[in-house]
């Protein structure tokens, strides 16, 4: 048949492909080419089709040469970035990682692997890994030894690069020389005048009578001295505590909800935003955008601000202070106590109410309900 593909090896031609198409029946464009080709066989693509076989190698003495650092990314563990030893596998996701470091790993942590955070639920799901240890003792016949001899070209490296290397060398001193003294110390517990007193002593060095005494003097003087800062702030988180008392407007219809408990202490900085919502969780409501909050002329005698102006005998109160006044959503309590200026140790009284226009004006007093209604 003349519509056949030719067989390998021949040279691919624009006629004989525009020859494959026409006798090709309801022919598509591949999706699997990164080309715009129509697919001739299933699955396939024209370099699928038409691309030379590889020759076999058939010459045993034919190797692939790799550095040994492309090999080691694969020999590396997650964990200590050295090469693997003992080679455990984590049989839910077949990551390997030292022995003693997934091990370490499971222990301390939340039981997951660090690769790929999959739940290992014990040791149990871990293997030995005999073959890729095999595989490592193959590529590195002495591991120290080369592991030696990285340390000594990262040394060399850095010593090239100026990193600093007193500083460096001098900090590593530094932590050594802490953690041979923390293996060498022990608490001891005295216990003078009533008063418990922790004192470190260090066995490498001897350690003068005169220097305990003092740093026993030194303790029972900072727990005799009064804490400012820390009364201060007690003082500061107390009196910024108000107590609030909510009650249902009296002009409010019979059936409205009404709240079992009136009386809230809370912060200064609350809005009358989140006090709608907390009212409407008390009251199990869907939304808080119907209910209103009405600050009342009350308010003006529970403060103190009547009397005290009548004492002073000054202008007079603030004329807003002396109707109700409907609260936006924006304002603070402590907005509403810096209005009348008489501290926050009074009991703020706030009605709230879901029936509309009951304000005049939108600021003046609050609508009464006719009688004969």
């Amino acid at each position: 048949m003349s519509n056949q593909a030719p067989q390998n090896p021949y040279e691919f031609t624009r006629e004989a492909y525009d020859a494959l198409v026409k006798g090709t029946p309801n022919c598509h464009v591949s999706q699997r080419s990164k080309y715009e080709e129509m697919e001739l066989v299933d699955d396939c693509t024209l370099f699928d089709i038409y691309r030379q076989p590889r020759a076999p190698v058939t010459d045993p003495k034919v190797t692939k040469s790799l550095p040994v650092r492309v090999l080691n990314a694969d020999l590396t563990c997650p964990i200590c970035l050295g090469i693997i030893k003992e080679t455990m596998v984590v049989m839910e996701c077949l990551h390997r990682f030292c022995g003693e470091c997934i091990s370490t790993a499971i222990r301390q942590s939340k039981r997951e692997c660090p690769s790929c955070r999959i739940h290992i639920p014990s040791k149990r799901s871990l293997r030995p890994d005999t073959n890729f240890d095999a595989l490592i003792t193959k590529i590195h016949p002495n591991l120290a030894e080369f592991e030696r001899n990285e340390d000594r070209i990262i040394e060399q490296l850095n010593r090239s690069k100026h990193f600093n290397n007193a500083y460096t060398e001098s900090t590593r001193m530094g932590v050594l020389s802490q953690a041979a003294s923390r293996r060498n110390v022990r608490w001891k517990e005295e216990v003078g005048g009533g008063i418990n007193v922790r004192v470190r002593i260090f066995i490498t060095y001897s350690v003068p009578v005169e220097r305990i005494e003092r740093i026993v003097a030194f303790n029972e003087s900072s727990r005799k001295k009064p804490r400012v800062a820390t009364s201060t702030l007690s003082t500061s988180t107390v009196t910024d505590r108000v107590n609030l008392r909510v009650l249902l407007h009296q002009e409010e219809q019979p059936h409205a909800p009404k709240l079992q408990r009136t009386l809230f202490t809370t912060s200064s900085k609350l809005k009358i935003r989140h006090l709608k919502k907390h009212l409407c969780n008390l009251l199990k409501l869907d939304s808080y955008h119907n209910m209103c909050i009405v600050l009342p002329k009350v308010n003006c005698k529970l403060s103190g601000l009547s009397s005290s102006t009548k004492t002073l005998s000054s202008s007079g109160v603030r004329q807003d202070l002396q109707c109700d006044q409907e609260l936006e959503d924006f304002v603070t309590v402590k907005d509403i106590y810096q209005q009348y200026g008489m501290g926050t140790e009074w009991e703020l009284r706030l009605l709230y109410h879901f029936s509309p226009g009951t304000i005049v004006n939108g600021l003046a007093q609050f609508v009464s309900v006719p009688s004969g209604v």
